[in-house]
């Protein structure tokens, strides 16, 4: 009774003594259990459970006492950096779809059909049905904006709406092009079919879809003088609804990836489901920017500097943007037969 606030003071005292001893305690088996990853994260006071000088409120909750003993420190989930944290890969994306350009890729370059159409069947359409009054004068505004946009639609097109075409020449239309090159050109130098390309093509599991900048009509003479325009007697490859020429993707066409994705909606695939087969280095790098896979097609002759200028760069097979290299698409079997193997495939260079 002399002393009751002295006794109460010391019971403060004592309490506070306690808790620090107790906390010493937990933060000692705290360290010596939980291995160096953990105790460096407590020394330099990360522990999710002890801070120093007192135990943090929720170390006591039941939560983590379950299944722990009066003596023992609750269980520590690391907290990442182990060899069993790292996240797996995603597995590849399966393969769908091969996409493929038509001209100078379903047939060799060194036929010189595209040479004669690009020159020949150019100059020509655009003296006859443009008023231009020289093949030179034609010649020279083609190139300028083929260059630009790789596609002679394109190019005339916008020739027409910055005022580079004769005064006197009528409204562009893309049909009168496609019946002009359906009638006129020589189909002759293609050669006729390549029945390997067409037998390996037709074994092929996965969807068949082309995709030029040409005009529509064109490309599907293209595809039937090579035996590769499916018909009704289940002969060909590609069926007409998944032929897409530069009609059904203007204002844009390739390499704009605005022309890539009205095709990917067409057909309703995502970019990474699809391998685009292409000779022109500008469309392979716009479909590997996409998320495509891609296939490089050079041709069994060099391109002359003329050409590689005109038709946009100089095929480069060491390229980032290219994936796998063949001269002629015949080929593909022997360097991606995983591709044949099944739908979806799996994208596997051999």
């Amino acid at each position: 009774q002399k002393y009751p606030p002295k006794k109460r003071v010391a019971s403060n005292i004592t309490k506070e003594r306690m808790l620090k001893h107790c906390s010493s305690v937990l933060l000692f088996l705290v360290v010596a259990t939980s291995g160096s990853h953990h105790a460096n994260n407590v020394v330099n006071n990360r522990s999710p459970y002890v801070t120093f000088g007192r135990p943090r409120r929720h170390l006591l909750s039941k939560s983590h006492l379950v299944g722990t003993s009066a003596m023992s420190p609750p269980s520590i989930i690391p907290r990442g950096g182990g060899d069993d944290d790292t996240p797996s890969p995603p597995p590849p994306t399966k393969i769908t779809t091969l996409i493929f350009d038509i001209d100078d890729t379903l047939y060799d370059v060194a036929n010189n059909f595209t040479c004669h159409r690009n020159t020949h069947g150019a100059t020509s359409f655009m003296l006859k049905h443009l008023h231009f009054t020289s093949p030179s004068d034609a010649t020279r505004v083609r190139d300028h904006y083929f260059e630009k946009y790789h596609s002679t639609a394109k190019a005339l097109t916008v020739a027409q709406s910055e005022g580079q075409l004769p005064p006197t020449a009528p409204p562009f239309d893309l049909r009168d092009l496609a019946k002009h090159w359906v009638d006129e050109l020589d189909y002759s130098l293609l050669g006729g079919p390549d029945r390997e390309l067409v037998d390996m093509l037709r074994d092929c599991p996965l969807r068949m879809v082309a995709f030029t900048n040409g005009p529509r009509e064109y490309a599907l003479k293209v595809l039937k003088t090579l035996d590769l325009l499916r018909d009704d007697g289940g002969g060909g490859v590609f069926a007409a609804e998944d032929v897409f020429a530069v009609d059904d993707v203007l204002p844009h066409c390739k390499p704009e990836a605005g022309a890539f994705e009205k095709v990917f909606r067409r057909i309703g695939v995502r970019a990474e489901e699809c391998v685009m087969v292409e000779d022109s280095m500008k469309n392979v790098k716009c479909a590997k920017a996409l998320g495509m896979k891609t296939v490089l097609v050079l041709g069994t002759r060099v391109r002359t500097e003329e050409e590689a200028v005109i038709n946009g760069e100089v095929p480069d097979e060491r390229h980032e943007s290219v994936d796998c290299c063949v001269r002629l698409v015949s080929e593909m079997r022997g360097r991606l037969g995983s591709l044949w193997e099944g739908c979806p495939a799996v994208f596997e260079v051999t």
